[in-house]
């Protein structure tokens, strides 16, 4: 989780004309409301006499009286935020000092048991989520007698906001949106709506070879609100109402495209450094978003690639069926547009045609998904990556996965893939081509892969080429040489990671390595190659089982006298429970190390006594290589050791 940070959106942040319908004050919608409690720039609003009904007005001093109480392994230390529906803080693991953010529903919420329900409901789906651009959420408990919480991972960096203001470079831009729409299109695959997308909400930390690295947060909050069939915007819409698709104002018919709605008022306030409406109160924005007609962004910003301007507008259609369908298709659509030249180009000779083209013949093919019975189709537009199969309705549903043979006269090709994307006739019509649907291929064997290059190119798929090549790859050796001299190390040497790593560093480079090495796969490598490649994989594949999760790594690290790594799993959310127990475990077939422990922390008392913390804390460390699990000497050696550091002036 983050901290929220007041930041202009551009526009008429200084007009004060038009009367707020919440407040009854005089203000803009960028700012804040005296009926709405920390309404910052841009914050999330119950719109109308719904507001009242969520109980907006919290007593402020009801949560500051946290401050200061612990929470598991947490202590609160301050405040960070406050919305309509929550209060968040900054907690700090009192052992070790790593940091979470603590979000609570707010009390005179917690008597509703449907908000508290849907709470924890917004919490588990976030979580199984498991997109490396959406935030963490480890834990989820109450403070009794009734204040519901999570416990998230807190993140240090800058709101997307921090940036806006002007038209931001497409380098910059087009990264941050694309993984906004990798991120959305996770959620939405999960069946989670975010319904509060804004540049508030995408925060942006640094990663190695990544300066903008987007996590997205506050999943669900409008989703808390509960809105009653036939509700209009005067009884109760929830959102920020800058971003909000018409639909959403009434809560009728919200899905996934609300969110779609709300990209593109952030791509077209990222191209432009403006929001699409410039209004000057809450009720004003649903008269814009449900009748105005944006102008292009290109209005605004001459130096946008004419497709953008069409690109945005799509998405900011009015009726849902009008916009792009998913996330990944108006990322795809973005990103192409700013691939291509922003110019006309002067006419060159002709090129050579690509060594892989598309096979643009007809092609019979028998399909078959679960649940229905085998198809005969036509494909167009065959490709090493997919193809298209034409095909009127009833279709697979997206992301289904179906089963395909290539029938050529000469041969066929057995294939599977995902549904990825629908062509329905308004759409077919429009952009000269038939109904159907296209499939992207997944796992490919080498039989199929062979025989799918040899369709494209026009010939028979009979003459597969020998599926091994006889020579090492050049590319697929560098990779596994690095692998190579690691592979009979242990786990973290393996990943090429420090052996205190944080869990979240551990499972992400365990993801990358897998995914490295399976790539290979796809290159023409010999037979020695390959052997080294499933080698390799089921090395990484022990690794992840070894150390993926907080439990097991804590298992293996105390093991090997690895109490830093055991301290990052219970920073992690290793629970209370689940440490002693592997700490009974351990010291069963270790009956000494309990007692030796103890007179190490014996030794560091004494010396603690006599004034020499530096050799306290090497007992400790000793007495941990002992008795890794335990959590006293953990927070003892912890505490002691961010003293003698910041006595020392951060020297250690």
């Amino acid at each position: 989780m983050i901290r929220k940070g007041r930041s202009e959106l551009g526009g008429s942040a200084n007009d004060t004309s038009g009367k707020c319908p919440i407040c009854g004050a005089a203000h803009s919608a960028l700012e804040p409301c005296l009926a709405l409690p920390g309404a910052d720039a841009g914050q999330t609003q119950a719109i109308g006499a719904g507001g009242e009904a969520l109980g907006v007005c919290a007593p402020p001093g009801d949560d500051e009286a946290l401050i200061g109480q612990t929470l598991g392994n947490f202590r609160i230390v301050r405040m960070l935020g406050r919305g309509g529906m929550g209060v968040v803080f900054l907690g700090e693991h009192v052992a070790i000092g790593s940091r979470v953010a603590i979000k609570f529903l707010h009390r005179h919420l917690a008597a509703d048991q449907s908000l508290v329900e849907r709470f924890f409901a917004e919490a588990k789906a976030t979580n199984l989520i498991g997109h490396e651009n959406i935030v963490n959420i480890f834990d989820l408990s109450l403070l009794p007698p009734n204040r519901y919480y999570l416990v998230m991972e807190y993140l240090e960096g800058q709101p997307l906001s921090s940036m806006i203001g002007r038209p931001l470079d497409p380098g910059v831009a087009v990264p941050i949106f694309a993984q906004a729409c990798d991120a959305l299109h996770a959620a939405h695959t999960a069946g989670v709506v975010h319904r509060d997308l804004k540049p508030e909400n995408i925060f942006l930390v640094r990663r190695e070879g990544c300066p903008h690295f987007v996590k997205l947060v506050d999943f669900g909050i409008a989703k808390l609100s509960r809105l009653e069939p036939g509700q209009t915007v005067v009884g109760g819409a929830v959102g920020t109402p800058e971003f909000m698709a018409p639909e959403q104002w009434t809560g009728q018919g919200i899905d996934r495209r609300a969110d779609i709605y709300a990209l593109g008022v952030l791509a077209y306030l990222l191209a432009t450094g403006r929001l699409p409406f410039r209004e000057s109160a809450p009720l004003a924005y649903f008269v814009a978003h449900s009748s105005k007609a944006p102008e292009p962004p290109s209005t605004h910003n001459p130096k946008l690639p004419p497709a953008v301007d069409e690109i945005i507008l799509k998405a900011l259609a009015k009726k849902p069926e009008d916009r792009f369908q998913t996330a990944l298709e108006m990322r795809a659509a973005l990103l192409g547009a700013f691939a291509a030249p922003a110019t006309p180009q002067p006419v060159r000779a002709p090129t050579p045609r690509p060594f892989y083209p598309r096979h643009a013949a007809s092609l019979p093919a028998k399909v078959s998904w679960q649940g229905a019975a085998a198809r005969e189709l036509t494909t167009e537009d065959l490709s090493r990556g997919g193809v298209f199969l034409c095909c009127e309705p009833p279709m697979p549903a997206l992301f289904t996965r179906v089963e395909i043979t290539l029938l050529h006269p000469e041969g066929t090709v057995d294939c599977e893939g995902d549904v990825v994307r629908h062509v329905a006739a308004e759409q077919a019509q429009a952009w000269g081509m038939k109904t159907g649907f296209a499939v992207q291929f997944t796992e490919l064997n080498e039989r199929a892969r062979f025989g799918i290059e040899r369709l494209v190119r026009g010939r028979p798929p009979s003459e597969t080429p020998k599926l091994v090549s006889v020579d090492d790859d050049p590319k697929a050796e560098k990779v596994l040489d690095y692998y190579r001299k690691r592979i009979a190390g242990d786990h973290y040497g393996l990943l090429g990671l420090a052996p205190d790593a944080e869990c979240s560093e551990v499972r992400s480079r365990a993801r990358a390595a897998e995914r490295e090495v399976a790539k290979l796969k796809e290159r023409p490598i010999s037979a020695r190659q390959r052997e080294q490649v499933e080698a390799t994989l089921a090395r990484i594949a022990a690794a992840i089982s070894a150390v993926g999760t907080p439990r097991a790594r804590a298992e293996h690290d105390a093991d090997r006298g690895n109490f830093r790594g055991v301290a990052r799993c219970i920073a992690a959310g290793l629970s209370v429970d689940d440490l002693e127990e592997l700490r009974r475990k351990f010291l069963a077939s270790r009956p000494k190390n309990e007692v030796n422990a103890q007179v190490q922390v014996a030794s560091a008392n004494a010396y603690l006594a006599s004034g020499e913390p530096g050799r306290g804390l090497a007992s400790l460390e000793q007495a941990l290589e002992l008795d890794p699990l335990s959590l006293g000497i953990h927070q003892r050696y912890w505490a002691l050791r961010r003293q003698y550091v910041q006595g020392s002036g951060g020297q250690r």
